[in-house]
């Protein structure tokens, strides 16, 4: 249940970057220039060039533990994969979400040989998974974006928590990664 109450603030938390970046982007600027300025600044021309649109990798990445819990990134996989496609005409923004377990090549050519699509960012990290998924999809990656778990935690803190309703008891320990959850039925205030 945790893991997808993470999935969920995770991608809302991708949602509302996205959302803020292209409200920046794309909404007409109301300044005006002051009068030696001899060139005005079009922030959508500055994000997409000659281009119409604008491809943009998202990616929730996890951290591994040692025996002894301490955290640790190689290795990490990336357990979210979005592409978000700002169309500059029409203003429009498109989501597609990757399934991580999705079973591809990884590299050009598959020259890391055949796993689920998420191994990509730990065999080579924003790079191998950016080369990986425009060869699968066929969508030039123009940007990436990279939200590691923490970041998510501390997000979730500084709003105060996010509210639940747990069902029944739940305990959980995970001494290898320091994780327990030990949570009573009702209304619960994760942070």
């Amino acid at each position: 249940m945790l893991k997808k109450l993470f999935k969920r603030l995770l991608l809302a938390f991708a949602l509302l970057v996205v959302g803020l970046s292209m409200a920046i982007i794309l909404l007409p600027s109301s300044v005006s220039p002051a009068p030696e300025v001899t060139a005005v600044f079009h922030p959508d021309e500055a994000a997409f060039g000659e281009e119409r649109s604008l491809n943009i990798l998202l990616l929730g990445v996890d951290y591994n533990y040692d025996s002894k819990a301490q955290r640790y990134t190689s290795g990490a996989r990336s357990d979210t994969i979005l592409i978000l496609r700002v169309e500059r005409k029409g203003k429009q923004l498109s989501m597609l979400s990757i399934p991580r377990d999705l079973f591809v090549g990884i590299g050009k050519n598959a020259v890391h040989g055949y796993e689920r699509i998420n191994a990509a960012y730990s065999f080579g990290g924003e790079k191998l998974t950016i080369e990986t998924l425009e060869r699968v999809t066929g969508v030039k990656i123009d940007h990436y974006i990279v939200v590691k778990s923490d970041v998510v935690a501390d997000m979730v803190d500084a709003i105060g928590g996010v509210p639940v309703e747990v069902e029944k008891q739940m305990d959980w320990d995970d001494n290898w990664a320091g994780l327990h959850i030990h949570l009573k039925p009702g209304k619960q205030v994760l942070n």
